[in-house]
């Protein structure tokens, strides 16, 4: 069975295959298309294909994103983890050096200030050390779907305009049949 359909939605035609239970040579029969005009169909493919496109293109997209996002996630527990290490490693280094100076009986000494600032500022160094290279990643990972998305757009644009020349083409073909008649 193959209907057809104007631009409008409207069907202009339903036809059916036929055929004969007790004829062996029987051909099936055309459809037919009275009064149709050819464009509508060729505007109408053109709409099916750039559809088409577009889905294939979002798809693609979609999938895109969702590793992009997937290492966001896996970039976040990693960084925030390394964060925890080096805080518990700062905080062990911290530990170590007041019962060394404690062992000395220094703790109310100048040196033991100095010792334990300077302990703090490395620990905020490599904090911030790994914040930096968490805020890199996640820079990367950004143009990285900014790319994305620019890919996806200047393939759905490049992909309607081809179409869209192979219909203008083929309304300029259909019109040159049409004025032969």
């Amino acid at each position: 069975k193959v209907t057809l359909v104007d631009r409008s939605g409207n069907t202009i035609s339903t036809a059916s295959k036929s055929s004969s239970a007790n004829t062996t040579n029987s051909t099936p029969s055309q459809p037919t298309i009275p009064n149709a005009n050819p464009n509508d169909y060729i505007n109408q493919i053109a709409n099916l294909q750039k559809a088409a496109k577009q889905q294939e293109y979002e798809n693609a997209y979609n999938k895109v994103m969702s590793q992009i996002e997937e290492s966001r996630a896996k970039t976040k527990a990693e960084y925030q983890a390394q964060r925890n290490n080096a805080d518990v490693t700062n905080q062990l280094q911290q530990k170590n050096y007041f019962e060394n100076v404690a062992n000395r009986g220094q703790t109310n000494s100048g040196s033991t200030s100095q010792g334990e600032l300077a302990l703090k500022i490395a620990g905020m160094n490599n904090q911030s050390a790994l914040q930096n290279t968490q805020l890199q990643a996640m820079a990367d990972l950004n143009r990285d779907a900014n790319n994305a998305y620019s890919d996806y757009v200047n393939n759905v644009v490049t992909s309607n305009a081809n179409i869209d020349i192979q219909r203008y083409q083929n309304l300029l073909e259909q019109y040159r049949i049409d004025q032969e008649k």
